[in-house]
């Protein structure tokens, strides 16, 4: 299966990487179709050894357009019927999902089913990504209820500042493609639901079992990991929670995975085992088994990722249901096929990527390395199982995480060995506590222990979060690096297993690959210069970038906030190559002051002048007087922060700009006005809170 597989992934990512908007590979598969009918009515045997290869192109070829094809076809926003095609007076849509908890409003996916044009309804389909203003929510929206809208959607925005995370891509691999904010006047509850559905039923499951968790002494943190663990809800999940778990390398486990499904999959098969002695035990098993996994996807709401893990392990269920077993892996395989013509774009999903990977590599790699040494005492035995068990899985999902997350978690082993053990505890003992709530006082007590048990969850990933250097930062790795890492990973285990030597020499031509790859993005780092202003709401912030080291100038509130400054800032340390940070508010830059040999900075009344080799540039943070008007001082970039109570011609009267900045810490409408004055008086305007940061090499 695996050979099905890559043609498959190969098509669909080819299709993803240019990104395809028409169907042009459509006559071409249709060929490769018609080719292959003919093949195998005219050589149903295959009888000639040397042509075989020929079926097999023709058959790699057809999954490769058929991949291609079918990620098109997903892109709803092709299709002549996307509401976004039109120009409506209204939409009426219904809930496609259960609303989500905001600081100032309430989001949901809604699905459109047709639009008002006049009055009359025309059929439409699309989803939409929808903010409720709080104060216009009397009724919080429930899943299939009819909505009647009236609001004009707007394209999801791409990332505001260089290397933060792309929502909008994001969410066009989700076919959401456009968003909308509606306050009170703007939508209408025309019919709550009435219909039950297998993922209504789901819903309320999932609302039930929160409660559960809610009334059986669970709180704070330690309801919110209870319920990232057993229902995969991260919504509850601060900042903090995150940073640790992420940082002890241990994340994996705060959500549904390939991890829990398969804990699940594990017991059930020890506890109903006994069934293997009776004749027809074996099926019986096999019907248990997968009725509790769907069972338990059910409880977490049909949650895309406990879907993936569900259907990964039913098909390696049934494939060891057969008297002659089929390889896990290529059980794997074909789940995965499953999903991907379900869903092409599941192969952009980081849990799916995740999922499959570990789980493969410790297939792969846990058995023969495990039987090199195993020790007569259980302890012993279970700790080396589970020590080579996250080797294995560190090292063939280590590429991804350099990819996506810039880190890498050094204590990730000992984090490990402690965590994933506690952690299955608390998942037995916390399913315990749900399939006990109509027993309140047996529910109550296992709902001590999961909450004591979390809690040293918590002090340990604490603890190995806070030893020195527990994560190793700002790493940069391209599609480019992971792809050669990856080829270093394959060819040098093949190599140990084969010992054939050419396997050898192309993993350490790999290695010298990789290393003259990121030995020239290196050069590159050294030698820039740069200025950015980022976008960022209600704030500012002013990056000045030279080789590796990088002056942040920011409000006190910016840089108070650690979240806001992880959250915009750490993809340009990534994407950059940053090394060395320093820091200063922008508002208290002291007289006459150097920073790293590289820019000098004078602050004189309301102004602050900053210079750098020849350019030069002036950041207005409060209003200016202008006693009369003599020489314009010339510069090449003008920032204007705070919402100084000034109009551009009052600062033409004194400065020549290049260019006028207009930051995040300015009100939209006051930005939309500037932008109007520089239009008019013919100054080049950049309005960061529409546009995204200004990057600009100095």
């Amino acid at each position: 299966m695996l050979r099905l597989l890559f043609p498959l992934v190969v098509g669909i990512c080819t299709a993803i990487f240019l990104e395809a908007s028409r169907l042009i590979l459509i006559p071409a598969l249709a060929a490769i179709i018609l080719v292959l009918t003919v093949w195998v009515i005219r050589f149903p045997r295959n009888p000639n050894y040397r042509t075989r290869w020929i079926f097999g192109f023709l058959v790699s070829s057809f999954l490769f357009l058929l991949g291609f094809n079918m990620l098109v076809l997903k892109r709803e926003i092709l299709s002549a019927s996307h509401f976004s095609h039109f120009q409506p007076d209204e939409l009426l849509a219904i809930v496609d999902d259960v609303p989500r908890e905001k600081e100032r409003s309430w989001k949901l996916v809604i699905k459109i089913i047709a639009i008002k044009k006049g009055n009359k309804f025309i059929p439409a389909k699309g989803l939409l990504l929808t903010y409720l203003a709080k104060d216009s929510v009397f009724r919080i929206p429930g899943y299939n209820d009819l909505l009647l809208i009236h609001g004009k959607p707007v394209p999801v925005p791409p990332p505001a500042n260089p290397g933060t995370f792309n929502y909008k891509k994001y969410l066009e691999h989700n076919s959401i493609y456009q968003q909308v904010y509606l306050k009170q006047k703007d939508w209408k509850l025309i019919r709550q639901a009435n219909v039950s559905s297998i993922k209504s039923w789901s819903f309320r499951i999932r609302a039930y079992s929160i409660k559960v968790l809610e009334r059986n002494h669970l709180d704070g943190k330690e309801f919110a990991i209870a319920a990232a663990l057993l229902l995969g809800q991260d919504e509850n999940l601060d900042y903090e929670t995150r940073h640790e778990y992420s940082s002890a390398g241990v994340v994996h486990i705060l959500g549904i995975s390939g991890l829990h499904v398969g804990i699940l999959y594990i017991v059930l098969n020890f506890i109903l085992g006994f069934l293997d002695k009776y004749r027809k035990g074996r099926f019986l098993k096999l019907v248990l088994v997968l009725m509790m996994i769907w069972f338990y996807a059910m409880i977490t709401g049909l949650s895309p990722a406990a879907l993936r893990s569900a259907t990964m392990f039913t098909f390696v269920a049934l494939g060891n249901q057969g008297k002659r077993n089929v390889h896990i892996i290529n059980s794997l395989a074909t789940s995965a096929m499953v999903l991907l013509i379900f869903d092409p774009y599941l192969i952009t999903n980081i849990g799916f990527q995740f999922s499959y990977i570990a789980v493969a590599g410790i297939v792969l790699f846990h058995e023969p390395v495990y039987k090199k040494w195993e020790s007569r005492f259980w302890l012993p035995d279970q700790a080396w199982s589970l020590t080579v068990m996250s080797l294995a899985a560190q090292l063939v999902t280590f590429p991804l995480t350099l990819y996506y997350f810039h880190q890498f978690p050094v204590y990730f082993l000992p984090a490990n060995l402690v965590v994933i053990p506690v952690s299955n505890i608390v998942i037995y003992i916390g399913m315990a506590v749900l399939g006990t709530s109509f027993i309140p006082f047996v529910s109550n007590i296992l709902g001590i222990g999961t909450y004591y048990l979390i809690k040293f969850l918590n002090v340990t990933v604490r603890f190995i979060e806070s030893l020195p250097n527990s994560v190793i930062p700002d790493i940069r790795l391209d599609v480019a690096g992971m792809c050669l890492l990856y080829l270093i990973i394959i060819s040098s285990a093949v190599f140990v297993y084969s010992r054939k030597k050419h396997f050898l020499l192309f993993s350490l031509s790999s290695i010298l690959i990789l290393v003259g790859w990121n030995s020239n993005h290196l050069i590159q780092y050294q030698g820039q210069d740069k200025l950015i202003v980022y976008s960022v709401n209600k704030h500012s912030a002013i990056g000045f970038i030279k080789g590796r080291e990088c002056l942040l100038l920011a409000d006190q509130p910016f840089l108070m906030d650690q979240k806001l400054v992880d959250f915009n800032f750490s993809g340009s340390k990534a994407s950059f190559g940053i090394k060395r940070t320093q820091v200063s508010r922008v508002d208290q830059v002291c007289k006459g002051r150097t920073f790293s040999n590289c820019y000098y900075m004078i602050s004189r009344d309301s102004m602050l002048f900053i210079q750098s080799g020849n350019v030069k540039m002036v950041v207005i943070s409060k209003p200016i007087k202008v006693h009369n008007q003599g020489r314009r001082m010339p510069v090449d970039y003008m920032l204007v922060r705070n919402n100084p109570k000034v109009k551009v011609l009052e600062l033409l009267k004194l400065f020549e700009p290049a260019v006028i900045i207009l930051d995040g810490s300015n009100p939209l409408s006051k930005c939309n006005r500037w932008m109007e004055e520089c239009k008019s008086l013919g100054v080049s305007g950049y309005n960061v809170r529409n546009d995204g940061a200004w990057v600009r090499d100095l």
